[in-house]
């Protein structure tokens, strides 16, 4: 079968390159192992409950944003519903140690005035800070569509300052600084291995506007599916890539898949992890010092995740979304701490049975190591022996006493309906360490770009560039840019955004 572009792996920057290259005319196929697209994000449902697993909400896609012109330009927006969070508190910082509570306003000038009236005399820290996110923000390409691509300040990325010591030069204040580095929860990295920029990408969008959608992930992918369906994508469902394919004059040519069929195209993007891609080309393609720092990526942590309904409305009391931390930040990915020493997040879950079900849903997510499961490392999904079956069991009881011990009120009022490790989330998204959001972006590393030294193949992912709706979007932004142009990219938002 001939195509002008393959894509391989279904996920959100999968569905989103593949919606932009058919867009702009380019026969597409997209190729997923799983049964499904969206495998990680789509959810599930028990005891009339929906729970989201990749997908929660999202910064930067309200409306009047670049996120949501991204939306637009590939025609999701119109089947989504979203729903804007309360916009005087998207998110609840608890400090475990003190009992004392932030509750984070939408928009810059809101967060100034309240982390002013809290922090009077880091006043001059707080307009430095909020300043600087917004001066990274403006040099990210598409948050930005006049920032160049081309230009994207890599160096300051990887040997910049980190996180850590612009607010040491800040503020000595620890409760202030915790506020300031808690969406570092967002893509896995500690605000002392966190690259100002990187974190621009996390923190400003979510300043500007924070979004659920109705339906969550699930919706999300279906419509992400349904606009590459109308687009005439042809999508490869439970067909592996095995590997890809060259000319004897050495240019990329295809990709087989596993089951021996062969797809003909003279451009592909791979989303997939970056060490499941080496073992799809030929070790000769790369150059050795580029696959030994592949294979030394450091990774974002996994979770235990606990899935759980409650009599209780718990929005009352967790708001959407509760982070719960100790005044130590290293806790992030520090998994010598027991897990009642660890960040904490907890997220209210929408209810399958309408807005006037009394019982609450929420999910609960303490960042962990795969090593923390390695007895069963060679085990899968439906074979896991009883050991492990205990040791899950004790995770779901000591997650459950966590909650009850911040909140005492709710004891004998919270169920634990489904709890997850790290090896379940190695086996649904096809990550080799089970992480939540792929490599790391930490300073000090340097990740793949979108390019590769393979004229025709691309990156794109949670790994390539950022994690979430909005830093996936983006990946397969940049990586259609070098098929497409990246001049014609930009220019084609600007005009949708004008039309419009």
């Amino acid at each position: 079968m001939i195509y002008d572009c393959a894509v391989i792996g279904a996920g959100i920057s999968g569905l989103a390159s593949s919606i932009i290259l058919s867009k702009n005319g380019l026969k597409t196929a997209l190729i997923e192992k799983s049964f499904k697209t969206g495998p990680l994000v789509r959810g599930f449902t028990r005891r009339g409950h929906y729970f989201d697993t990749g997908f929660h909400h999202a910064g930067g896609i309200g409306e009047g944003s670049s996120g949501r012109l991204m939306l637009d330009y590939l025609g999701i927006s119109g089947s989504l519903n979203l729903l804007p969070c309360n916009p005087d508190c998207f998110d609840i910082i608890r400090f475990i140690d003190s009992s004392f509570e932030f509750h984070f306003p939408t928009g810059y000038e809101k967060i100034r005035e309240r982390l002013s009236g809290i922090f009077p005399k880091d006043q001059n820290a707080i307009d430095q800070y909020l300043y600087e996110i917004k001066r990274q923000c403006s040099m990210i390409p598409f948050l930005n569509l006049d920032a160049d691509p081309n230009a994207m300040n890599i160096l300051e990325n990887v040997h910049g300052k980190s996180l850590n010591g612009f607010l040491s030069g800040l503020t000595d204040n620890k409760y202030l600084k915790t506020i300031l580095s808690i969406h570092c929860m967002l893509n896995g990295v500690p605000s002392f291995e966190q690259g100002l920029s990187n974190y621009a990408y996390i923190a400003g969008p979510y300043y500007e506007s924070v979004n659920y959608i109705k339906g969550g992930g699930s919706a999300l992918i279906s419509s992400f599916e349904k606009r590459a369906e109308k687009n005439g994508v042809d999508i490869f469902l439970g067909r592996e890539a095995d590997k890809l394919l060259f000319s004897p004059s050495g240019d990329l040519a295809g990709v087989s898949l596993k089951d021996g069929e062969t797809i003909d195209c003279r451009n592909i993007i791979s989303t997939i992890h970056p060490l499941h891609l080496l073992r799809l080309v030929p070790e000769s393609r790369f150059r050795p010092i580029y696959v030994n720092r592949i294979k030394s990526l450091k990774e974002t942590p996994s979770a235990f995740i606990l899935y759980g309904i409650s009599e209780v409305d718990l929005k009352k009391i967790f708001g959407h979304n509760l982070y719960l931390v100790p005044m130590e930040e290293s806790c992030l990915c520090d998994y010598s701490k027991p897990l009642e020493a660890r960040q904490i997040n907890i997220l209210i879950s929408e209810s399958a049975r309408g807005e006037a079900d009394p019982v609450s849903g929420f999910i609960m997510i303490i960042p962990a190591s795969i090593k923390e499961v390695e007895p069963w490392e060679d085990t899968t999904r439906g074979t896991r022996p009883p050991e492990y079956l205990s040791f899950k069991e004790e995770i779901k009881e000591r997650m459950l006493s966590i909650i009850v011990s911040c909140y005492p009120e709710l004891k004998g009022k919270i169920e634990a309906v489904a709890c997850s490790t790290p090896l379940t989330l190695r086996d649904y998204s096809s990550s080799p360490f089970g992480s939540m959001y792929g490599a790391k972006h930490m300073i000090e590393q340097y990740n793949p770009f979108p390019t590769t030294k393979v004229p025709g193949l691309y990156l794109a992912g949670q790994s390539i560039v950022a994690p979430g709706l909005l830093g996936t979007m983006i990946s397969a932004f940049l990586a259609c840019g070098n098929i497409l142009g990246h001049n014609f990219i930009r220019g084609e938002l600007k005009r949708w955004d004008q039309e419009e």
